[in-house]
């Protein structure tokens, strides 16, 4: 050996067996506590991660339960609503049926006046048409009083007349039924109260006070349309 290489082995320490185990002791011990602490770290972790789990998913929860609230919330809104439209629809369809019957009633009610009416003026106009008749005819025959020339007129025309009158009568009645008795060229359309004379037109009715049939004072007046 020579000098160099015997000073270097006298200046490097010399270990004891007992130290060396020593020393893998420690290191055993530290390799044990550093998995202990990693074990420990991962735990904490995996309880972190679960809490933070079961937080968001709580929170989704109560999201969802306020979201289903308020979906109920609407739905019950919503079923009132339709319910209080079905109500008016019923309603509303039961004054529909009220209506359509006032309107039938009122169009029976209609036709039977409108019936009347032509029946009158069918009177009316043979009584007048009569009583012309019998103007220009014999004028030596004894004057009717007034009822029996009332009932004359109302209850028998066809039995006093002969051919030819009923003749004259359906035609004058035919011409003159919807003339207006002023101006004799509109259609009638006024019927007069309190005599119930359906004889003049709109135009003419403005300008007369008393009926050109009967000669009665005019108090009111009532416009008819004739279909």
């Amino acid at each position: 050996m020579s000098v160099a290489a015997r000073s270097i082995a006298a200046d490097r320490p010399c270990y004891p067996i007992s130290h060396a185990v020593h020393l893998c002791h420690q290191h055993t011990e530290i390799d044990a506590l550093l998995r202990l602490q990693n074990e420990r770290l991962r735990l904490g972790l995996d309880q972190i991660q679960k809490r933070h789990c079961r937080s968001l998913t709580s929170s989704m929860e109560q999201q969802v339960l306020k979201r289903l609230k308020e979906k109920d919330l609407e739905l019950e809104i919503a079923s009132r609503k339709n319910a209080e439209l079905e109500d008016k629809v019923r309603q509303i369809a039961a004054e529909n049926q009220i209506w359509f019957n006032v309107a039938k009633n009122n169009e029976a009610i209609v036709s039977s006046l409108r019936s009347s009416l032509e029946q009158v003026l069918l009177q009316n106009t043979a009584v007048d048409v009569v009583k012309s008749k019998e103007g220009y005819g014999d004028s030596e025959g004894p004057a009717l009083p007034a009822d029996d020339a009332q009932s004359c007129c109302f209850g028998g025309v066809e039995e006093r007349a002969n051919g030819a009158v009923k003749s004259e009568i359906a035609t004058a009645v035919k011409e003159s039924r919807r003339n207006c008795k002023i101006c004799g060229e509109k259609d009638v359309s006024v019927l007069l109260l309190p005599c119930r004379h359906l004889c003049l037109c709109r135009d003419c009715e403005a300008r007369v006070d008393t009926c050109p049939i009967c000669h009665v004072t005019k108090n009111a007046s009532l416009q008819i349309f004739m279909s």
